[in-house]
């Protein structure tokens, strides 16, 4: 009787421990399919040319027409069962920011139909901005330092990228908060 009430108490916990465990492999799944956009950012940005709107060459989930412009719109592949879109950011502000968002889907619990945001970061570790010279048809960081990444910073769908997903089910590479509050910390 002991035994079977001390296994009851393990499921209890150990069950719901492994399906947020399960639901967060599901979610690095998104986070592995923009790797491609994040070697794509890098190229651009060292570059100083970097394309229109849907036209990074790694979006994944969004229309044919919204990526390569063609007529009529085609679905594009997913990256993931997952994954319903990877969207690259061409705006002034936020060059480079790729927004991960997530299917409906039941198994994803409460990160279904979420989204997660990748910022790249300058070797100061500040979000990368920049302005677009007409003249010279490049765009421009103010200097060389402002056009390397040094890192990522991974987190929550930042304000105006769609619904957060919830932190328990990041990974914790990928906990920062990208509203400028403090990084992430708990599991809730």
């Amino acid at each position: 009787m002991i035994v079977v009430a001390i296994i009851g108490i393990l499921a209890a916990v150990a069950l719901p421990a492994y399906q947020d465990y399960t639901v967060r492999a599901k979610v690095s799944e998104g986070i592995l399919a923009a790797s491609s956009c994040r070697t794509a950012v890098t190229e651009a940005i060292q570059n100083g040319m970097i394309p229109e709107q849907g036209k990074w060459g790694c979006e994944q989930g969004v229309t044919a027409q919204d990526a390569i412009g063609s007529n009529p719109p085609v679905q594009a592949e997913r990256a993931s069962k997952f994954v319903s879109t990877i969207k690259v950011s061409s705006e002034p502000a936020t060059p480079g920011q790729i927004t991960v968002k997530f299917e409906k889907l039941n198994e994803l619990k409460a990160a279904s139909e979420s989204s997660i945001t990748m910022v790249p970061l300058t070797a100061s570790n500040v979000a990368l901005k920049g302005n677009y010279d007409e003249d010279a048809d490049k765009w421009d960081f103010g200097n060389v330092a402002a056009a390397t990444i040094s890192e990522w910073a991974c987190g929550p769908a930042a304000s105006g990228n769609g619904t957060p997903t919830p932190a328990k089910y990041l990974p914790a590479s990928c906990r920062v908060n990208l509203d400028g509050n403090p990084p992430i910390n708990n599991r809730s």
